[in-house]
């Protein structure tokens, strides 16, 4: 079974560079990268860093399209059975693609693959792991916002399932993963490997007042999408609450914490509280705590 690697890439060679590496290390080599580039400027750059590479392809957006256009992109350019993405910024561990191979090859009605992850960080040497357990129901705690994959690194996809659910809705400016994997789960079982085969790298205080903006607008999108096919009510209470969590606590990152307490205040909303998420919000805000992305706690 053929992997196609898919990885975006945006402005970021030094760290593309890196990603190819831990993919060239991989201990399964029935594979194929195709690298798309979306930002034109970079693109004799990016061709010298694949050239260093084997089995790489290149392709260049002569606009950029976004990361949901880009992956489209290379899978419509892919010949493998199997799809894997991997973002610029990330690493895989060398038996990723062995794991993911085995767990799809043990079952044909296995669409989606998934594994654990470790947390890093230029700004913090320290490494943790981070987990989510495969549900019993897939399809309602995806729609309960209970269950996503952590990242699209951490996932090898069937091109079958792809063709048969569709590609990556490009309308939506976020929440694309969930939409994808969500359609798939309607007809595929997803397997979880319960190790960490990826390496997911946090930035901490580079987001923009525009990110909030990105989340709430895509929250509304995929929720407007979903919402006469299935009952997305609990998906956003949860998503809304998540939402304003995390940005205030990035807002703490870049220390704007008048900023972060205008935005915390919005937890207290009836609709969205939760004295758990205020009690972690508050030990963020004092310093006890570093705010966890992709912890298995709801927020």
């Amino acid at each position: 079974m053929k992997f196609s690697v898919i990885i975006p890439t945006y402005n970021r060679p030094a760290f593309l560079k890196e990603a190819l590496q831990s993919v060239a290390e991989q201990t399964y080599t029935d594979y194929e990268v195709v690298v798309i580039n979306d930002h034109q400027p970079d693109q004799e750059e990016v061709d010298r860093v694949c050239a260093q590479f084997e089995k790489v392809r290149v392709i260049h957006h002569e606009q950029s399209k976004g990361g949901n256009a880009a992956r489209n992109t290379g899978i419509k350019n892919s010949d493998g059975s199997l799809i894997a993405f991997l973002d610029d910024d990330d690493l895989w561990l060398p038996n990723k693609l062995e794991e993911h191979y085995k767990t799809h090859n043990s079952a044909p009605e296995i669409g989606l693959v998934y594994s654990n992850c470790i947390m890093f960080s230029d700004e913090s040497p320290a490494l943790s792991e981070a987990k989510r357990d495969l549900p019993t129901d897939v399809l309602n705690a995806m729609r309960k916002g209970d269950f996503c994959p952590i990242t699209t690194t951490s996932v090898t996809v069937t091109k079958k399932a792809i063709e048969e659910s569709g590609l990556f809705d490009e309308n939506l400016v976020s929440f694309q993963d969930w939409d994808m994997w969500f359609r798939i789960a309607h007809q595929y079982k997803f397997a979880h490997i319960d190790k960490s085969l990826i390496k997911f790298r946090e930035h901490f205080g580079e987001r923009t007042s525009k990110s909030i903006d990105k989340r709430l607008k895509g929250l509304g999108q995929v929720v407007q999408k979903w919402k006469a096919k299935v009952d997305m009510s609990a998906f956003n209470k949860i998503f809304l609450r998540r939402t304003y969590y995390f940005y205030a606590c990035d807002l703490i990152t870049a220390n704007k914490r008048l900023k972060a307490l205008s935005y915390s205040s919005k937890l207290l909303s009836p609709d969205l509280l939760s004295v758990d998420s205020l009690k972690r919000f508050i030990k963020v805000l004092v310093g006890v705590t570093r705010p966890a992305r992709t912890s298995q706690h709801k927020v």
